[in-house]
């Protein structure tokens, strides 16, 4: 798999049950607002997944996915790069493809080339990397926030983080995020995403349904869909170095 082959494939972290963070004002802690995005966003514990990308261009690709501690590992089980592993530590990512012994090492921005890329998929935890605040008049989902919309604006705290800014629209009633815009450092907008509400899937509330577009080409979309969550967890040795090589 190529870096730019790579970028297709992701980790999605599964969520956990947790109810809606409420009515979103102004005055709310933007570190507590963010922290009730992160639940429904992305959860906690561990567990398994089934995946599914699917794209114009590419159509299904579908992945089962371990999740661990700040560690996800995923084994690519159909499409163009079928049989490769992916493995995720913090900000770290490691390939490996098969019938080859190698394990690769892939750069941050590496992982953000394409629509559906590792930041962006693994849908890590924004809480302790970004500095949230509340961000009035800001853009919104649709062009500019209305009076069912706040902006919350994420400064990241390392310049280490691949995204140094991320806009994410909330919905004022429910405290869910609707849409997000991905900064570089350099100002460009380069990446959207796109919510879905959260569902319940077997048993757990959270997003099951994102949308990932380039804003040079706005027609097309990757989307990524949690099919099935499994909350038993797996071994911890799958999300070492030494464990993902063997």
């Amino acid at each position: 798999m190529t870096p730019s082959g790579l970028s297709w494939f992701a980790i999605a972290i599964v969520a956990a049950a947790t109810p809606a963070h409420g009515a979103v004002t102004a005055s709310d802690d933007p570190a507590a607002a963010l922290a009730a995005i992160d639940l429904v966003r992305v959860g906690k514990g561990g567990g398994q997944l089934r995946i599914r990308l699917t794209s114009a261009k590419w159509g299904a690709e579908d992945m089962r996915v371990c999740v661990g501690a700040d560690a996800a590992e995923i084994d690519v089980l159909s499409g163009r790069y079928a049989s490769e592993r992916v493995l995720m530590q913090g900000q770290n990512v490691w390939v490996r493809m098969p019938h080859s012994s190698r394990t690769i090492a892939i750069t941050p921005i590496e992982r953000i080339l394409g629509q559906a890329s590792y930041g962006d998929l693994a849908r890590s935890h924004w809480i302790g990397s970004y500095v949230p605040s509340w961000k009035p008049g800001a853009q919104g989902a649709r062009a500019a926030a209305t009076d069912d919309e706040m902006v919350l604006d994420l400064h990241a705290t390392t310049t280490h983080r691949a995204y140094q800014r991320i806009a994410v629209t909330v919905d004022r009633r429910t405290g869910w995020p609707i849409a997000a815009r991905f900064y570089l450092g350099s100002g460009k907008l380069f990446k959207l995403a796109r919510y879905g509400r959260p569902t319940v899937l077997d048993g757990r509330r959270l997003i099951v349904q994102t949308w990932f577009t380039d804003p040079a080409d706005p027609r097309t979309s990757t989307r990524l869909q949690i099919r099935q969550v499994d909350p038993r967890e797996c071994p911890a040795d799958r999300f070492t170095v030494d464990g993902f090589a063997e």
